[in-house]
């Protein structure tokens, strides 16, 4: 367990304890949300190639979840999946904002900006974690976690 690397997107009051006590330290949570439970727990494979088969083998445990950075589902909190920027399309008959006249000349955007937050995004891995789940359908998904990652990490 100690090649996962967590953080939480806290949001809301729910009973996910048990996923928190994998590795506590690596826990990032905002300030002022101590008593608060994620709404999603992200978690980083010491490898992208990882991913895939850690993501395969959680569903074989009912462990629901998936991988951030992936093509085939885009993640649009992922600006390289933006087809509108990456594209130039422009919303308006002016041109605006890429070819606009009232604006300077417009940023570049390429899918290889920003290399080091692609290479963490690629080893991800992402859980929804839903308010209604119950103490022991979080303990369920822990387990899973723990299974899938003693036998392939």
């Amino acid at each position: 367990m100690e090649h996962l690397l967590h953080i939480g997107y806290h949001g809301g009051q729910g009973a996910s304890h048990g996923l928190h006590q994998e590795r506590p330290g690596d826990q990032r949570r905002s300030q002022g949300q101590e008593n608060q439970d994620p709404a999603h727990e992200i978690f980083f494979l010491p490898q992208a190639e990882q991913v895939e088969g850690f993501i395969k083998a959680l569903a074989a445990e009912g462990v629901e979840a998936g991988g951030i950075y992936n093509q085939g589902v885009p993640d649009w909190h992922i600006y390289h999946h933006w087809k509108m920027l990456m594209e130039k399309m422009m919303p308006t008959k002016k041109g605006c904002p890429f070819n606009c006249p009232l604006c300077g000349p417009a940023p570049e955007y390429k899918e290889s900006d920003c290399p080091k937050t692609r290479e963490w995004l690629a080893r991800s891995v992402h859980l929804d974690i839903p308010p209604q789940l119950t103490d022991r359908d979080c303990d369920q998904i822990a387990e899973g976690i723990h299974k899938v990652a003693s036998v392939l990490l």
